[in-house]
């Protein structure tokens, strides 16, 4: 009696579970009530027959947040579990983790930099605190005509500094110029000047990190032209940090095109106590990887497929470093 009754526990299950039969049709073809399978599937995961297993895909990141923290020496690690899913959706959901983050982490009379970026543009539409933080935030570089609201990061700093409750300090210069000598002309200039001493003052900065630079990019040509990308290409950039592009070591490329940018100064980032980097999809891993091979970052937020690249990629060099 014992087998028989296990092996139409079995068979309800099956149908049920694998065959993704309703409850109505287990019934009908079994020829039993919708009652007496309901009480048979429960029969059945109470006795063991069915097992059910979840998965919760965030402890797998966690273990990646712990890597990444641990080899990468970072104050934090937020590791977005992405599956398949498009860039668009990733930089979204990466954006609201960093958002949430920040929420939490900043306090009152923090001063905050902000750069630019897709990423960063869905920082900016997800942070919602829910009091009034008063708070300094200014742009970490200057802005580019023609672009979308995502690079146009004097709103992007506005809006971040009314959503905080705070004060905005706008930066109204060009990001990238022709020549160093137009750049000390411009700090030179008394309003400008004090936000590039405000940079000094910078507890928090945000930023997001570019792909590598081709005639495809989302940087328009008339900021870099095929001479420039040609000469990137030959110095094997892997992308950059508020237009400062990295070679695959960390370390800046040698080109001439850092000194076109109106911004925050690498080495003034680098003394940053906070730097929250938001970047996500494998076509950016390599640049990811430079900035973190850098030390640009303390904080970063990225998906779990650039998490594992990376992590990869860094003991792939440890091994080599010990042979």
């Amino acid at each position: 009696m014992a087998f028989e009754r296990d092996k139409l526990l079995y068979e309800v299950s099956k149908l049920y579970y694998e065959d993704k039969m309703t409850q109505e049709k287990v019934a009908k073809q079994m020829g039993l009530s919708r009652q007496r399978v309901q009480r048979f599937l429960d029969a059945a995961r109470k006795e063991g027959i069915v097992q059910i297993h979840l998965v919760n895909p965030m402890s797998s990141c966690r273990k990646l947040e712990e890597k990444l923290e641990q080899h990468f020496k970072l104050t934090k690690a937020i590791v977005i579990p992405c599956g398949i899913k498009t860039e668009e959706i990733i930089r979204k959901n990466i954006g609201k983790a960093a958002a949430i983050y920040l929420e939490k982490s900043i306090h009152d009379n923090d001063i905050i930099g902000i750069g630019w970026g897709r990423t960063v543009y869905e920082i900016i539409n997800y942070f919602n605190p829910n009091k009034k933080i008063p708070i300094t935030a200014v742009p970490l570089i200057g802005g580019i005509g023609q672009m979308s609201a995502d690079f146009q990061v004097n709103e992007l700093v506005k809006k971040f500094a009314e959503k905080a409750g705070g004060t905005f300090i706008p930066f109204y210069v060009p990001a990238l110029v022709d020549t160093d000598e137009i750049i000390n002309v411009l700090f030179s200039d008394t309003n400008i000047g004090k936000v590039a001493k405000l940079w000094g003052k910078v507890n928090i900065a945000v930023i997001g990190i570019g792909g590598p630079l081709s005639k495809d990019s989302y940087i328009p040509t008339s900021y870099y032209n095929e001479a420039d990308i040609d000469l990137l290409k030959k110095e094997e950039s892997a992308g950059d940090i508020l237009s400062y592009f990295l070679c695959q070591n960390g370390k800046l490329c040698t080109s001439q095109l850092s000194k076109k940018v109106m911004g925050i100064s690498p080495e003034l980032l680098r003394k940053i106590k906070r730097v929250v980097a938001v970047a996500g999809s494998l076509r950016k891993k390599d640049a990811i990887f430079s900035a973190l091979e850098g030390k640009f970052i303390d904080v970063l937020v990225t998906d779990d497929n650039v998490a594992k690249s990376i992590l990869k990629n860094k003991l792939y060099n440890f091994h080599n470093e010990l042979y």
